[in-house]
């Protein structure tokens, strides 16, 4: 891994880290005996969250045989919330605050990120799935009030591995709004069955080994499951996605591994360096 770090001048690799299973391994160094599951998101390959700046690296540590790697980049913001997922266990940390990044756009902000922003999903039909389907409290088909699309679409698994990830969260704050008021309350317009089902599908996979995150200062994210609030969002020199990270003592912190911040996947983060509003530090990973 050193070897890859020092001949490409670039911290890519360490996005296949993160906090390891087995005592003493080095939280930027992947394991790679394990399989990789998140290949699915190849496409983030294509992102530049530190836009065509080259990293700045060296390895030092006599006590650990030279197994530190400094780096250089921006400590971007903080872990405020996080959303539970669709399995077990389902429970949510609320953010304690109310920032928003996104001004009147955080609807959109919200789809881009529930789909990691893929280039494939259209238009903004995951938040017009309605929340009800049913014109009263029976839940049989029978009872469905909504155009016979929607009954189709209810009854198929994404849907209901979706919305089973909706309830967990219905509480869950996004800039001072709940989760579920994000979505219509009932299913009063026509569907494009297959269409929206891809965008449900896509949305599942940007949700899978990951949680829906805010920041402090109000950025909306979808991070690794080992996620937790006060840990830092980061964007390091040469690495195309923004990173989290956890401090383990002073200025060593543990790769806990990538992240998608919408509004911050595309080197965004230069403007606020350049208005001098963030400012360039050294990050020591171990």
């Amino acid at each position: 891994m050193r070897s890859i770090v020092k001949n490409s001048a670039r911290l890519d690799q360490i996005m296949l880290g993160g906090i390891p299973a087995k005592e003493g391994w080095l939280s930027w160094v992947p394991d790679w005996r394990l399989p990789y599951g998140r290949h699915h998101v190849r496409y983030l390959r294509s992102r530049q969250a530190s836009g065509d700046l080259p990293a700045k690296i060296r390895f030092f540590g006599k006590e650990t045989h030279g197994n530190l790697l400094s780096c250089r980049g921006y400590q971007v913001d903080t872990v405020d919330g996080v959303a539970a997922g669709h399995s077990p266990p389902c429970h949510f940390t609320q953010s304690k605050n109310a920032s928003n990044r996104y001004s009147n756009r955080i609807s959109e902000a919200l789809q881009q990120t529930l789909l990691m922003d893929h280039p494939g999903a259209t238009g903004k039909l995951l938040l017009e799935v309605p929340w009800t389907l049913t014109c009263d409290t029976d839940t049989s088909p029978a009872n469905f009030c909504s155009s016979q699309e929607w009954l189709e679409l209810s009854q198929s698994r994404y849907f209901q591995k979706f919305h089973e990830f909706r309830r967990h969260n219905e509480d869950f704050c996004i800039g001072g709004q709940s989760f579920r008021s994000f979505f219509p309350q009932s299913g009063s317009k026509s569907v494009d069955i297959s269409i929206t089902l891809r965008c449900l599908r896509l949305a599942l996979l940007s949700l899978d080994q990951r949680a829906l995150i805010t920041t402090r200062t109000g950025y909306l994210g979808l991070a690794p499951t080992a996620v937790r609030p006060g840990d830092v969002v980061a964007i390091l020199l040469g690495c195309k996605c923004p990173m989290v990270l956890r401090q383990y003592s002073d200025n060593l912190y543990h790769v806990i591994g990538e992240c998608y911040i919408h509004g911050l996947m595309d080197g965004e983060i230069l403007s606020q360096v350049s208005g001098g509003n963030i400012l360039e530090r050294e990050v020591v990973l171990c």
